[in-house]
């Protein structure tokens, strides 16, 4: 008995490891997909299409729009952006990090995903 309650503990130990490691990488690897964009303000309106660990932010400002394309990547309720400038130079920026059922939040803007 005392060898099969051992071995008990030791299936358990394993199983809780590999759980926590499942977790753990799936919270790394955490994917957007679709467009999230902001209510119109004045003219102004922030949109950001996801696919994969690509990003595109399209800024629309009384009509006149400009577009960015990067990556991003998730990590602890962090996002972080990356972008290769006119330079060749890389600019990067990290910002807190929510998502709900229906949005998502950078920082303190709320975007809600496009229908």
């Amino acid at each position: 008995r005392f060898f099969h309650m051992k071995r008990c503990v030791k299936i358990l130990s394993v199983m809780m490891v590999i759980v926590v490691l499942m977790m753990t990488l799936a919270s790394c690897g955490a994917r957007l997909s679709g467009t999230y964009e902001t209510a119109e303000v004045f003219g102004s309106k922030t949109a950001y299409t996801f696919d994969g660990d690509k990003v595109t932010i399209k800024l629309t400002i009384i009509g006149v729009s400009t577009e960015f394309s990067g990556t991003y990547e998730i990590k602890d309720n962090e996002i972080t952006f990356s972008f290769e400038g006119e330079d060749a130079k890389t600019y990067s920026g990290t910002q807190a990090f929510e998502k709900g059922d229906d949005y998502i939040k950078i920082g303190e803007t709320k975007l809600t995903k496009a229908k």
